[in-house]
This record gives structure tokens, sequence and C-alpha cells, in this order.
């Protein structure tokens, strides 16, 4: 536990310098290359927007899941006007041709063609479902683009351009048009989570291209604490890796735990693995990369709603097995089984494991947002709604509040001494409040240039809320 306290301590210090180059580095966007994010793009149509954007026409919405609070769509449509001559059109071309290996959707479309093309906008939970024309005569030249949304796996971020020339010959040589930035709900997802059978239970997985795995080993058991206990070859599926995708899905009457393990190609079990509940009903989203891996920000909280409660958080103790769904083991092996449960190494091993993948999670969602604060940063500059930003930068700091809590909970069990206890949380609680800090300072900064609006307000009070929270947890200890 020494070597692994050591170990976050070294990671998580990353966190706390994420925005320590805040004057030069923060107005600096990170380069394509560095990041699946289409910044490139993004910043070509901001810069085309504020040169030749009309204000007839304009639109700017967000809509909000009523529940949850979680952002599921908006939308920025601007018509614009500007020669056909203009070099900035060209400019905006070459942002969409250098952005497209990010992609996931690629589409463009030259006058002449027949094909029309609209955005699909899904939201409030899957049940508002509406298509926005783009595409719509074949005199119009239209690019497009969708890519995964840092902010959360289930968004699509969708950016769209689309003119064509004036018919009238006082206006032969002006191009009329319209730009579409759409943050909604993945269609694709949706539409597979309304096919899915309410008793099966599905693992969908993508890998970075750059990621060699070859097979993922599935394990499943009825609790925690058997789950820890399980041999490597205990697996009950053995996933390959197609296309960078893989996936699983299993029958079940009743939640249980279960364990998502990689096989490299040369035959050798990953050392760490994903321990999640596996649920009827339900589908696990899923990408990784180098390192670290994104997942369903909202998927324990559906867990939560179906089952009661995470059989995994907290689950320490051997609890008897139920009727499972599937035999993981004969009689002799479930003896064994429960004899292992027992050993305070597994559940050791079982925490560490998760403490890493913590600590990976939390690095990520650093640099997410340290490009939402760059994102930011671009949007005071050109005078563009802000809204958006400051929106989505209090939802990655809500996600990383919760994961520096999950990290203290699962120490928050018999697993370690008292002493290694009080200086993991220390170290835990000084790394959190040092970035809220370096936060607090920024946006102090920046109100003191441009006035903020009552979104940038709320993620100030937010943040000065969690000073207070991790300040008095560490006067709590250091009594």
């Amino acid at each position: 536990m020494k070597r692994l306290i050591i170990m976050l301590l070294i990671a998580s210090s990353a966190l706390s310098t994420a925005f320590a180059q805040k004057n030069a580095n923060w107005q600096k966007a990170r380069p394509a290359s560095e990041v699946k994010y289409p910044t490139v793009v993004r910043g070509a149509l901001n810069d085309f927007i504020q040169q030749f954007a009309l204000t007839e026409g304009q639109s700017y919405s967000v809509n909000r899941n009523p529940v949850t609070d979680v952002l599921e769509s908006s939308e920025r449509v601007v018509r614009f006007r500007c020669d056909t001559a203009e070099p900035m059109l060209q400019e905006v071309k070459n942002a969409y041709n250098t952005s497209e290996y990010i992609t996931y959707q690629f589409t463009q479309i030259m006058p002449g063609g027949n094909e029309q093309f609209a955005i699909r906008v899904v939201s409030d939970g899957g049940k508002v479902n509406k298509t926005i024309p783009v595409r719509t005569k074949n005199t119009q030249e239209m690019w497009f683009l969708a890519t995964k949304n840092l902010e959360n796996p289930q968004l699509r971020d969708v950016y769209a351009i689309v003119w064509e020339k004036k018919s009238t010959p006082a206006e032969d040589d002006v191009f009329e048009g319209t730009i579409y930035m759409i943050s909604s709900l993945r269609p694709d997802l949706y539409t597979k989570e309304m096919e899915s059978s309410k008793k099966t239970f599905r693992i969908e997985g993508r890998v970075d291209a750059n990621i060699k795995d070859s097979l993922y080993n599935i394990y499943i058991a009825d609790t925690y604490a058997q789950l820890c206990g399980q041999s490597d070859d205990a697996y009950v599926a053995c996933v390959p890796v197609i296309n960078k995708r893989f996936e699983y899905q299993v029958e079940l009457d009743h939640p249980v735990v279960g364990r998502l393990r990689c096989i490299f190609p040369d035959g050798e079990l990953c050392s760490a693995w994903i321990d999640l509940d596996f649920v009827p009903g339900e589908t696990y989203h899923i990408t990784v990369h180098n390192g670290y891996y994104d997942d369903d920000m909202d998927y324990e909280r559906r867990v939560g709603r179906f089952s009661g409660k995470s059989l995994i958080n907290g689950a320490v103790t051997v609890d008897e097995p139920r009727e499972s769904v599937r035999t993981i083991a004969d009689p002799i092996e479930q003896v064994q089984l429960m004899q292992a449960e027992r050993t305070k190494e597994s559940i050791n091993k079982a925490v560490e494991v998760q403490l890493k993948f913590k600590a990976n999670k939390i690095e990520a969602d650093m640099a997410v947002l340290k490009i939402l604060y760059q994102d930011l940063d671009a949007a005071k500059r050109i005078e563009i709604p802000m809204d958006l930003t400051f929106d989505q930068i209090l939802g990655k700091n809500k996600t990383i509040e919760s994961e520096f809590d999950d990290m203290i909970k699962l120490v928050g069990n018999d697993v370690i001494s008292d002493k290694d206890k009080i200086e993991f949380k220390t170290h835990i609680y000084k790394k959190a409040l040092e970035l809220v800090i370096e936060q607090n300072k920024i946006l102090s900064e920046a109100s003191r240039v441009v006035g903020f609006p009552k979104s940038g307000r709320k993620l100030q009070t937010y943040l000065e809320k969690l000073s207070d929270k991790y300040m008095d947890a560490l006067t709590k200890i250091i009594r």
C-alpha cells in the first residue's frame, strides 16, 4: 500500500499543476494531434462566425436532464453571408480536412450531388427525437463531422457548414449559408438500448488505434467477495477485439458483479482490470485509452436506480451466494473460493487496482478541464456565448469531486493500516484543494476583465463550497 500511495501522489501531483501555466498556455489550444477533439474546426468556424455572421436567423439553446441536471443537448445555429472568393472559407475547408482522422463520421457533399442531409438530435433521455434539415438543395456545398463529446461519452458533437451561391444576377458573387454546432445524446446508443431485452446486460467497448488489446476476459460472481477470490482462469467468456471494438451480452435475472480484464497479443493477462455491476436491461459503454479509460458517467446512477445499491462499493464481507444465472465453479472449487474470499490480501489487491483506475480517470478528466478552460478563454476573446463552456466545466468538476470521494471511500474500510489511511486521505484532500484553489484564481482574474453570466457565477459558487469541503476534511484529519 505504501507503493500505491507514492504512485497516486505522483499521479495526483500532475492534477494541481495542470493549470499552473495559465497565462500564455491557457490561451493556446492543444494541437489536434495531441487530443481527439475538433479544436481546429471549432476555431475556424468561430473565426468565420466572428467575421460573417448575420444577426437575423441566429439561435442558441441548452437542454438538461431534469432529474440528473446532466447536459443532454445544445444547439447553436448561425446564418452567414460572404463573397465567393473569401479566403477564410477555404480555411474552414482545410480545417475539416485536417480533422477528418479524429471523427467517427465525416461527410462532404459538393454542389450537384442529389443527397439531402439532416442532423438527428436526441434529448430528454431519448424521449425527444427531432431532425434538423441541413442540406436541402443540390446547389449546396456541405461539410460535416461528428466526434464523441469529451465531457460525456454519451454525447455526440456535430459541426456542420452548408452554403450556396445567391441565384440573383446582382449577387452572383455572394455565398449564403448556415453553420450548425450541436451536442446531443448519441442516437446509436439510445436506439440500441430501446431494442435491448429487459434481462440483457451488454458491454460495448472501443479501444484506441494505438492500443494492442486482443481479447477481454469476462468474470461474473454473485458477490464482490466472490469475484475477488476468483482465479485468473475462472472467466465465463473471452471476447475478441475486432476492428478496435468488443461486445459482450448475457441474460440476467438479478444484478451480479463482473470484471473486464484484457489479454495482450502475447497472451499476457493484464495486471489491472475494471470491476462493475452487471444489471439486467443495462448497457455499459467503455473506451479504452493508453493508461486510462472513458465510460458512461451516468451508469452508476442508473445502477442504483435499478438494483437499489451497488454490489461493489464498500463490499468486503462474504455474503451467501444466490442462485446465479451462470455456474462459476463446482462445489469443491466453491469451497476454495470461499476460503480465498476471507483473505485480506485479495481485498487489498482489488482496492489497489480500483484506486489506480480512479487516479488515471482523474488525470484524464483534468486534461478535459484544461481544454474547457481554453475554450472559455477563446469564447471570451471572440465574444460568443460562454454558458455552455461554464456548464461543462461545472459538470467536469462534479465528476472529479465524485472520483475523489470514491477514492476516499475505497480506503475507508479496514483494508489498510490507520497510519496509511490518514496519510492517503491527507494527500488526496490536499491535491483536490490545490486544484480548486487554482481554478478559483483563474476565474477571479478573468471575471475582472469580462463580466461572467449566471452560469459563471454558479461555477464560482460551487468551487467556493468545494474549497470549504476539502478544508474542513483536512482540518478534521490534522486535529
